[in-house]
């Protein structure tokens, strides 16, 4: 259908003309707007339609496409014009055509109507001129000259010339048009060619390359996904917490933790789909699996158990103890003996939201408002860190807030979020989040958790292996065991936990889930908080990874070098030469005997010695002076 029949068809059904919701503008498909809902409701937002006045924008409850209703003074001109020509007459078609080129002559400013009656002028002599005989081309190069312009043509490029402009432009690096052209014309002026100007290059690009396909070549497919629209999910049949998303974010402040320790902080938050109300949040110094099971346990305490669940791919959402059994987590190795995690054993369908994509989270549209009304709000100036590298503001790092003082400004600020009026979504209607909520809530079908349950999501979980003798339990540091630990004896287990209290015991469970029994803490050896722990585990491992690198470091041969280096020294070494002997033996022969002796040793040994004889109190002696001997050998 035709833009034209839409908007008759729009008419003939009983519309006025005169106040038009979104849905009636994007179904009318009006010059100038966009013919989505979603786009036609970017317009107004950027334009304030609804700021204008009760005059301009209203609430209409009931009508499509939200409560909010326009004026026609709002839509742009073009669009004005169209229903003006619509709404004329059918049998008086020159009655309407009049009204409709006033009505755009009307909105147009004096610059554009002064271009436009000296095109009038232009087309009038052009007209003359023929009427005389002329031929059109030669009429029409003469009304452009009285005019003083040149008459409209498509200017000629060579191929060549094209084809080096066109792969220069559409290149990852998305050089700037005008240096494109540049290029193009030094080569073509070098070979002899001719070349339009930029312009004639700029009009021919938009015409023959597709706006899709140069954002392809230059930003890529990811700049081409934002060209289609996102899907426009109807929350309206859902019901108050049949969905809920859970996402962390990261907040703009420095805060002061217990320790002393200043970074900032995250919150995990979880969100109702349907109203856009938060529901539960927890903050941590980061992202952690302990946030979001606590966070988890907080909504089902106050509200109940939802239906379905929508994650982002995180680890800390992916964790086992939190989703395992979940086939498609693409996160971890999933195993056939793995643990089901909290929201499995409590029935709630897990969903994966799209990587790197904001729109399949509806919760990122919520923590965008937080940004403004709680990092940047006066109650953390000072500790305001910008939301990038580049943008810090000048009192940056001024002060840090203390973490409880923080979080009372979170809990003020979700409370606000929640309770503030005059929301435009389709659910809301003008109403608050909260009483989008309330209403469903009070008519909804909600599960709610028994008392068994409420050790799933309150206590953290840990595949163990019980003692083979016992049954004990060591974790963190810490013993657990019951009498009734010896029948788990040899299994591997799993271990509930409350995060933030180890010594108050484990709660054991089979690896299917049963409930085996609680084990009180014997030997409180361990540290009292799980994420405490957990921190001082990684710091651990990253002083140690330090040590190993800088041992790498020094380390720059490998045995099987430092080995050959050893070979060849041996290689090269000079064979070892005999020293000189200053001890001789003592040689006796039959015909007579003589006593050799160190040199240095000559005259004691002559005053000490017989004919072929050595005293042997005189040999004592001399060892102990420390002369060495040797024993004479007797032949006979």
């Amino acid at each position: 259908m035709s833009a034209r029949a839409a908007l008759a068809a729009l008419l003939a059904g009983g519309h006025d003309g005169l106040w038009w919701t979104a849905a009636e503008i994007a179904e009318a498909r009006l010059p100038q707007t966009p013919d989505s809902l979603r786009g036609v409701r970017a317009l107004a937002g950027r334009e304030g339609w609804a700021a204008q006045g009760a005059d301009k924008a209203r609430l209409r409850r009931g009508a499509r496409g939200g409560a909010w209703e326009y004026h026609r003074d709002l839509l742009p001109p073009r669009a004005r014009t169209a229903i003006l020509a619509a709404l004329a007459p059918q049998a008086d078609a020159p009655a309407g055509d009049r009204i409709a080129a006033w009505a755009l002559w009307d909105a147009a400013p004096q610059t554009r109507r002064d271009r436009a009656m000296a095109r009038v002028k232009a087309v009038a002599d052009s007209d003359a001129l023929k009427a005389t005989g002329m031929a059109l081309g030669d009429a029409v190069k003469a009304a452009a000259g009285l005019a003083g312009a040149a008459p409209a043509r498509r200017a000629g490029v060579a191929e060549a010339d094209w084809e080096y402009f066109v792969s220069d432009y559409l290149r990852p690096e998305r050089p700037a048009l005008a240096a494109c052209f540049r290029r193009v014309a030094r080569i073509a002026a070098a070979e002899g060619r001719a070349l339009p100007c930029e312009r004639s290059l700029r009009r021919r690009l938009a015409r023959e390359v597709p706006r899709a396909l140069q954002v392809m070549a230059r930003e890529g497919g990811d700049a081409v996904k934002r060209l289609y629209p996102a899907q426009e999910r109807d929350k309206r049949a859902l019901h108050a917490l049949e969905a809920v998303n859970a996402d962390g974010h990261k907040f703009d402040v420095f805060v002061r933790w217990r320790d002393g320790h200043v970074s900032r902080p995250v919150m995990v938050a979880l969100h109702d789909i349907h109203s856009g109300m938060f529901l539960s949040w927890r903050l941590h110094r980061g992202e952690s699996r302990i946030g979001v099971l606590l966070a988890l346990g907080d909504m089902v305490e106050d509200w109940g158990i939802p239906d379905h669940v929508l994650f982002d791919n995180g680890r800390a959402f992916a964790a086992k103890d939190i989703t395992g059994g979940v086939p498609n987590r693409y996160r971890f190795k999933v195993r056939a003996d793995d643990p089901l995690g909290v929201l499995p054993i409590l029935g709630c369908k897990v969903h994966w939201a799209t990587p790197y994509a904001g729109q399949s989270k509806p919760i990122e549209r919520a923590f965008r408002d937080l940004c403004e009304d709680i990092s940047r709000g006066p109650r953390c100036a000072g500790a305001y860190t910008g939301n990038r590298p580049d943008a810090k503001p000048e009192n940056y790092g001024a002060r840090a807030i203390d973490i409880d003082e923080f979080e009372q400004i979170v809990a003020d600020g979700i409370a606000e979020h929640n309770a503030r009026s005059g929301r435009r979504s389709a659910v809301a209607g003008g109403r608050s989040f909260l009483e989008v909520f309330t209403e469903s809530y009070a008519a909804a079908p909600i599960r709610r958790a028994t008392e068994a349950q409420r050790r799933l999501w309150l206590l953290g979980v840990e595949g163990l292996r019980a003692d083979r003798a016992s049954g004990e339990i060591s974790f963190q540091g810490n013993r657990y065991w019951s009498a009734q630990a010896n029948a788990w004896a040899g299994q591997k287990v799993q271990a509930r936990f409350d995060p933030e209290d180890l010594h108050s015991g484990l709660h054991v469970y089979a690896a299917d889930g049963r409930y085996l029994g609680h084990a009180p803490c014997i030997e409180k050896a361990g540290f009292f908080d799980a994420d405490a722990a957990v921190s001082h585990a990684r710091a651990r491992q990253q002083h140690l990874r330090s040590i190993r690198e800088g041992v790498a470091a020094l380390k720059t041969m490998t045995a099987i070098e430092l080995g050959q280096r050893q070979a060849a020294l041996a290689r090269d070494a000079t064979p070892p030469r005999a020293p000189e002997r200053r001890v001789v033996r003592a040689a006796f022969g039959r015909g007579g005997s003589a006593l050799k002796l160190d040199h240095d040793a000559h005259e004691d040994a002559a005053a000490g010695a017989d004919a072929g004889v050595v005293d042997l109190g005189w040999a004592r002696a001399a060892m102990e002076r420390g002369l060495r001997l040797a024993e004479p050998q007797n032949d006979d």
